[in-house]
Order: structure tokens, then sequence, then C-alpha cells
């Protein structure tokens, strides 16, 4: 599917809009036109008329072209105006969609594609390659549209009067308007994509960098980096002074094509008026029309630079959003009680490699139940959790959660059964009470402050002369690693789901301290809740409950 088609199918009732927008475009066009051709004529006409003696003076109607001068005028700025807002309005609109549109498929195959793409990179295909591609409407379709209609009105008011100069208009805006901007997108396409390439490089450094400045300070590698940014920045300002100089080499070759074709309108008019065919007030008119009719086509080079680059963004954001994806089932099933997970024969292997994660393994965990699964550091354990909210397929067997097919069922409606607290949690920026109210956003203080007593937090936040308005910084910098780690289980507890799992959650605690959190966590959940632990050592287990050993891709449960 064409990039203008997608645009098209995400603008799905902004058709009205974008018609006003181009009549507006075509109006303020034509009203240049207009203003010009009939300015022209006018005064030629009455310096004609004053050269005429007093008879032709007196004959000579100036108020009906006059009032058309201001006619003119007028529609031009009220549809200059109104082409902008209605324009802008348009652009507006697309681009929310469309970062909705990008946002909504990429956020699912996000654990996918940070395997391969950089967070620096992804957030610049969300934000500056989809602003891209919302403007190519207003930066390629509608000046091209516009230069289109107004350039075919320009050629048959022109053939109106003389056919040759017509013909020479003609053939001059099919050279500026066509094969200018079309040799200008051949000699700019290398250089367009460079310079992407290396803002994704830089991008990406830059993210990586601000992230982890306290390593590279610690590392000594400040300085090495600053390098590596200037070096960067030094290729992309050297390739877009190469690229400036190529779309301004064809803007001059467009204006000394105007130039030419306008001397050569002025000859055949001249020649025309000698022979008597037209009046000499149609010279200047003629003239005049041509440089108004040339302004059509002008900006068409830096159009087709647009199209460059929103060709080139739409090679980066669409192919991650286009894969295809099975129909998922976005209901809740609030009736059903049995939330079990079952596995039979699941094969899964990770994309672009050999090995299989889970290989032909069958797994059943009945509802309520506690579960430990218990395996070695790289042995598949947090794969379990990508292959149930469906981030990775797998390729053989089946799964069924609460007796449906997983394959059926929304990440959002595996959301709304299951918690997770991740071995990588992460915590947003702003206040305890924001991150609680982003797990259950209906959750009122005596629930929160119940949920972080239960993850033994709460008489922190209660000394913190902030109580729930205590800022932690982005990502939880100011809490330490175990009352972060805690906050990201009062989210849990919050959300009050039947399903929670908890991946490595006592990681970095010492051994009385996990045992006091674990208990108390099983303490405030209802024991209908089924809570999958995952963790690497044995000793972590601090319930009763069923222990699952994973090893070699199977899994076999171990006698307590």
């Amino acid at each position: 599917m064409s990039v203008f088609r997608k645009i098209l199918l995400l603008s799905k009732g902004l058709q009205g809009r974008m018609a006003l927008a181009f009549g507006l475009s075509c109006g303020a066009a034509l009203s240049d036109f207009g203003l010009l051709v009939t300015s022209g004529w006018l005064l030629a006409a009455a310096a004609q008329a004053g050269l005429g003696g007093y008879v032709t003076q007196n004959a000579f109607n100036m108020f009906l072209p006059a009032a058309g001068v201001r006619l003119f005028a007028t529609i031009r700025i009220l549809s200059r105006y109104g082409e902008r807002v209605a324009t802008h309005d348009v652009v507006l609109r697309v681009t929310g969609r469309l970062r909705t549109w990008v946002f909504a498929n990429l956020i699912p195959k996000m654990p996918a594609l940070s395997e391969e793409n950089r967070s620096g990179d992804m957030m610049a295909r969300f934000a500056a390659d989809a602003d891209t591609l919302a403007t190519i409407w207003s930066d390629v379709v509608l000046p091209v549209s516009t230069a289109l209609v107004c350039g075919c009105v320009a050629v048959g008011l022109m053939a109106s009067v003389s056919k040759e100069a017509a013909i020479f208009l003609c053939s001059g805006l099919v050279i500026s308007g066509l094969i200018l901007p079309w040799i200008a997108g051949r000699l700019c396409e290398e250089g367009t994509q460079f310079i992407t390439r290396r803002q994704e490089i830089m991008r990406g450094d830059l993210v990586e960098a601000i992230q982890g400045v306290g390593e590279l300070r610690v590392m000594g590698a400040v300085t090495g980096i600053i390098a590596r940014f200037e070096t960067l920045q030094r290729e992309i300002g050297t390739a877009r002074i190469r690229l400036l100089v190529r779309e301004s080499g064809a803007r001059a070759l467009n204006s000394f094509l105007m130039i030419c074709v306008t001397l050569a309108i002025i000859v055949i008019a001249v020649e025309a008026m000698q022979s008597h065919e037209i009046s000499g007030s149609c010279v200047p008119m003629l003239m005049l029309g041509t440089l108004c009719a040339f302004g059509f086509v002008s900006p068409l080079v830096a159009t087709r630079m647009a199209a460059l680059r929103a060709r080139v963004a739409a090679d980066r954001v669409f192919p991650l959003c286009d894969t295809e994806k099975t129909e998922k089932n976005t209901r809740y099933y609030h009736g059903l009680l049995d939330h079990g997970l079952e596995m039979a024969h699941v094969t899964m292997c990770y994309p672009r490699r050999t090995e299989p994660v889970f290989q032909d393994v069958n797994l059943v965990i009945r509802p309520g139940e506690r579960v430990a699964l218990v395996g070695e550091s790289g042995s598949g354990k947090s794969s379990l959790i990508k292959v149930i909210f469906s981030f990775y397929d797998f390729q053989e067997g089946n799964i069924t959660f609460g007796g449906v097919d997983l394959r059926t069922l929304d990440t959002e409606v595996m959301a709304e059964c299951i918690s997770v607290v991740s071995q990588d949690f992460h915590l947003f920026v702003g206040s305890v009470r924001r991150n609680l109210l982003i797990a259950c956003p209906y959750a009122d203080e005596d629930a929160m402050w119940r949920a972080l007593d239960a993850a033994q937090i709460g008489a922190f936040i209660r000394n913190s002369p902030a109580g729930l308005n205590t800022l932690i910084g982005e990502a939880g910098v100011k809490l330490s690693g175990g009352q972060a780690r805690r906050l990201a289980m009062a989210q849990a507890i919050l959300r009050n789901t039947p399903w929670i799992i908890l991946d490595e959650p006592t990681e970095g605690l010492d051994e009385e301290t996990e045992c006091q959190l674990i208990h108390s966590f099983l303490d405030v959940i209802p024991k209908t809740t089924t809570v999958l632990c995952i963790t690497h050592r044995l000793r972590n287990i601090h319930f009763p409950g069923r222990i699952i050993m994973l090893e070699q891709g199977k899994f076999r449960d171990k006698k307590i």
C-alpha cells in the first residue's frame, strides 16, 4: 500500500476539510493570477487611452477593471488566510491520528523491536518520522494539485489570447514543474538517506549517553562521546550543504527558465500586436500572467524534497507497523471464573534464532495456585511472560487462558487479568500517587495506603513530607533499589487482578527482608488469586505451593 493511500485512510472523515483547503488554495493562487493580469491590462490600457486624446479618454471605462483589481485583491487576502487555517487544521488532525496509529502498532511489538532498534531511534520514528508523514498532504499533495489546476487554467486563458504564447507557457511549466523537480530528487535522494542514517545513529547515541552519563564519567569516556557527536554533526552538516546547493541550483534553473519563457512570450506578444492580432494592452498582461503562472510551479522543487523525506520516513515507520496481525478479541471475559493457563506441546523460538526457548512443553497452572517457576539465568523463565502477553509468537502447540485460545486474546484483555512485577520494571517520573494511579486509575487513598503497607513501603512514604505526593524522579531514581521494587509490587497489589506474576521480585534484598515481603504480599491478596513467582534461586521460595523447574527448555514439577 502506498504512502499516499495510507495517509488517505488515516484522513477518513477529513475529506471535506481537505476539499475546503484545496479550494481556498486554488482561489488564492488564481486570485494572484487574476490580480496581476488585470492590473497589467488596466495600466497598459489606461496609458493607451491617455495617449489617444480626449475622446479616447472619455470612452475608456476604468471603473470596471479597477473594481476587478480590488475584487481579486480581496479574494486573495481572504483565500490565503482561510487556506492557512484550513491546511493547519487538517495537518494537526492527521498528525494526531498518525501518531496514535503508529503508537498503537509499535507498542505491542516493542519487546521484539527493542532487540534490534535503539530507544532513541524508536522515539524518532514515533515523533519526527510520523510528523514528516503527516505533512505529506500539505507539503506534497496540496501544492501539486494546486499547481496542476491553476497551471491548466493559466494556459487556457493564455490560449484565448495567443495560442503560440500558450504553447511556450505550457512547455515551460512542464519543464519547471515536472522535469526539474524530478532531476533534483534524483540528485538529492542519496544525500537524504545518508542524513537519515546519521541522524538515527546520533539520536541513539544521545539517548544512551544521557541514560548512562554516570558510567561514562566514571570510565572517562565523555570526551570520546563528545568527539563522536561532533563528527556526526559535521557529516550531517556537510551533507545538508550539498543538498541545499543542489536544491538551490534547481531553483536557479527554474528562475532562469521563467525569464527565458517570459522573454519569448513578450516577443510573441509584440509580433502579434504589430500584426494587429492583439491590442497593445495585452502585452503586459501576457508577461505578468506568465510570471504568475511560474509561481504556481516554483514550489514544486521543495515539494519534491518533501516527498523524498516522506518516502524515507515511510520506509522507517510502515514496515514496523504493517506486520500481519491475528484478529484479536478485545472483550474481557468478566463472567469467566476459570483463569487457568494450559500449554500443550508448545515450541517457541525467538526471531532469527535457531535454538528454541521452549521445546514441546506442557504446563497447567490452575486458578488460585501458588506456583514457583525456578530455573537458571537465561533458561527462558521471563520468556513465559512474553509469550503470555503475545509479545512473541510460539511456533507450535496451543496455549489457552481461561479456556480461550491465547492467540485470540488481545494484550489489553490479558493486562486486565494479569499483573506483572517484572525484573526490569519501570517507574514513571512524578509522584508515588501518579504511579499508583497509572496501575489503578480509580483507586482511593485508603486502597493506596493498604497496597503500600502490604509492600512494606508505607512507613517510608508516611514519613516523607509530601506523603503520596512524594516525587520519585525519572525511573524512580530518588528511591533505593529495594524501595522502587516495593512500589512496583504495590502497583500489582492495587490492581487486584486474578493473576499476579512476580519476576525475581526480591532480587537484591537480604533473605530476612524478602521473606517478610513475600509473606506480607501473600497475606493481603485474595486466596483465589493465582501467583506465579519466577526466580533462579530455590531459597527465594517462602510460600507453600507448587515448584516447577525449567531445565533445557522443559517444565518439570519438583516435589516439595
